[in-house]
């Protein structure tokens, strides 16, 4: 391993199905960039993922807490863990360029001092055993594929015990209406059936696990987690913004309504049954 000139950590490259899958994108994920993007689901979302992290450190004295952002991107939620007041922020994830965003970004904002950059995979964690209180892991251990425990396994191992893993994991209803909108009949079947989804539109040979959440949770249990709190996310958000993307809603409609559908968000943050995503909190036993 080596730290390079932009000051980030260089592990093993990742070799899961997930990190295959982004390198074909051609492009990376730079959530961070799109928070601010008044007619985009991050913008929509972001809130209602902060408000759920907030209550799950509730309490917490941050001043002295470590904390590990898997699949952190471009610092989407790390800001919010070093304005939280947090004492460390370790950054990593498997793809170089939002990593360097990062970096650049935290020394424009002045807590580049404040974090760690380690490009590696959420299987391998290049940190020392029992040194983190709080991972941060949403919407990462699903992309492992057949390395799903390993990165839980690997998280257990890297955290003190007590501490709180804070991680998200696709909802099986929700992805399967998911499918059923917007893709085909069979792709609705296949997350039943098989167990996994795709992210794409056309036939694609990458395919992530999907778990009933009685066997996920058990995931959890078997390496070393107790469950003490969770949450879910609705979809209205990802449907509203594919119907946009796809023209079935114009950019003048979604303008005109963006008011009164903040308020319908905030409905279904509390009330809502329909979730694309389920976000928990786990205890380190």
């Amino acid at each position: 391993m080596k730290i390079d000139n932009n000051g980030i950590l260089i592990s093993e490259k990742s070799t899961t199905i997930g990190a295959e899958f982004h390198e074909t994108r051609g492009k990376s994920a730079l959530l961070r960039s799109l928070v601010d993007d008044p007619l985009h689901q991050i913008n929509w979302e972001t809130p209602y993922y902060n408000k759920f992290i907030g209550e799950c450190l509730d309490g917490e004295e941050l001043s002295e807490k470590v904390c590990l952002d898997l699949g952190c991107g471009d610092g989407r939620f790390t800001e919010y863990l070093i304005n939280k007041g947090v004492k460390k922020v370790i950054c990593l994830d498997a793809d170089y360029e939002p990593l360097h965003k990062l970096s650049i970004h935290s020394g424009k904002e002045g807590y580049r001092d404040k974090i760690e950059l380690i490009h590696s995979g959420a299987e391998n964690i290049p940190i020392e055993n029992g040194s983190v209180d709080v991972v941060l892991a949403l919407g990462v251990y699903y992309y492992l594929g057949v390395k799903q425990v390993n990165g839980l396994r690997e998280t257990c191992s890297k955290m003190k015990k007590g501490g709180i893993l804070i991680s998200s994991e696709p909802n099986l209803e929700g992805i399967a209406l998911r499918s059923l909108l917007f893709n085909t009949l069979g792709d609705m079947v296949e997350n039943f059936t098989n167990s996994n989804f795709k992210e794409e539109q056309n036939d694609t040979k990458y395919r992530f696990p999907l778990h009933e959440e009685k066997k996920l949770l058990s995931l959890y249990e078997l390496n070393g987690f107790n469950l003490t709190y969770k949450k879910g996310l609705s979809i209205f958000h990802q449907i509203i913004r594919i119907q946009y993307v796809r023209g079935l809603i114009s950019k003048e409609e979604l303008e005109t309504n963006l008011d009164k559908l903040k308020g319908i968000f905030d409905y279904l943050d509390e009330k809502g049954k329909m979730n694309k995503t389920i976000m928990y909190k786990h205890i380190k036993k």
